[in-house]
Order: C-alpha cells, then structure tokens, then sequence
C-alpha cells in the first residue's frame, strides 16, 4: 500500500483503501488507504504553514527549485508517460504530451515573475 507525504513525512492514510485499474487489462496499477478529513486537514495545516517559510525564500532560490523540478518532469517524462497511460487508458502520445506541459507550465511561471 502507498502512503501520504504530508508536513515531511510518509504516513498511512486512515480512509478506506482505495484501487485504480488499468481499463485495457483490468490489471490494478495502484492501491492506497484514502485520506480521510483529519488527514486532509493536516496536509492544508501543513502547507499553511510552509507558505510563509516559502514566501521568505528569495526569488532566485525559488526559482531553482522550480527549475530542478522542472528538470527532473522532463527526465522522467516518459515514465509518468507510461505511468498516466496505464492508469487512464490514454495513447501514450497524448500522455507525453501531458508530461511535457506540466515542464512548459513551469517554464512560463519562471518567465513571468523573472
């Protein structure tokens, strides 16, 4: 089972377990515990808190962060590719394509606060 990432740390979600399947095969590619309100409640707690933290970071360090994230979408495109393809069903093209948007989107939020 996968976990949640919240406030810096992997922790079970108390939900119900939820599946995704891959709808070519019926094959399950993905099985979790679903986060309950107290786990959502937590990861909004969380990021409240970082916000002020990261408003502080100055602009450059910001940007390198975004730009390392960036870097690592676009070197792991195809993998999140294959990875949306299986869960959703989409053609792998369209899927690659969605991968390198989230790269783009990045790229044009850098340009337009530099």
């Amino acid at each position: 089972m996968e976990k949640l990432f919240i406030n810096g740390e992997w922790r079970d979600g108390r939900g119900g377990a939820i599946a995704s399947f891959d709808p070519s095969t019926g094959e399950k590619v993905f099985e979790a515990a679903s986060a309950t309100r107290d786990d959502v409640n937590a990861a909004m707690a969380a990021a409240r808190g970082a916000f002020e933290g990261w408003a502080l970071t100055p602009l450059d360090e910001r940007i390198r962060i975004l730009e390392r994230f960036r870097d690592i979408i676009q070197r792991d495109a195809d993998a999140l590719a294959r990875l949306i393809s299986t869960e959703t069903g989409k053609p792998f093209w369209e899927t690659k394509t969605e991968a390198a948007s989230v790269a783009g989107k990045v790229d044009i939020s850098v340009h337009a606060y530099r």
